[in-house]
């Protein structure tokens, strides 16, 4: 037993979701997780090597599945998961604040 760190966690959110839709057999047609949690969200996809200079490297994570090495973008949101969002929508007219996205 050990506690997974978010980047663990979110890789495998991500397999899961793609080996229930069977995208594993060739990482070509691989579907994104958005993971709401209580307090975050959780971005996270797989990159293809072309594209790996378009994004900041803190956020490119490499895992090796089936002797493949696959690099993820993982991302966390702080203040815009579940609870906290449907705080700040019910409160949203009592301190006139705006709130935008990170996206």
């Amino acid at each position: 037993v050990f506690i997974m760190n978010e980047n663990r966690e979110g890789i495998y959110a991500w397999l899961t979701v793609n080996f229930m839709n069977n995208s594993l057999k060739d990482f070509d047609d691989t579907i994104a997780v958005l993971d709401l949690r209580d307090s975050s969200l959780q971005i996270i996809f797989q990159l293809p090597n072309e594209n790996l200079q378009d994004h900041e490297l803190q956020f490119l994570k490499q895992f090796i599945l089936m002797g493949t090495p696959i690099i993820f973008y993982s991302q966390s949101h702080l203040d815009f998961g579940f609870m906290e969002m449907r705080i700040k929508i019910l409160t949203i007219n009592n301190d006139n604040k705006k709130y935008s996205s990170p996206c």
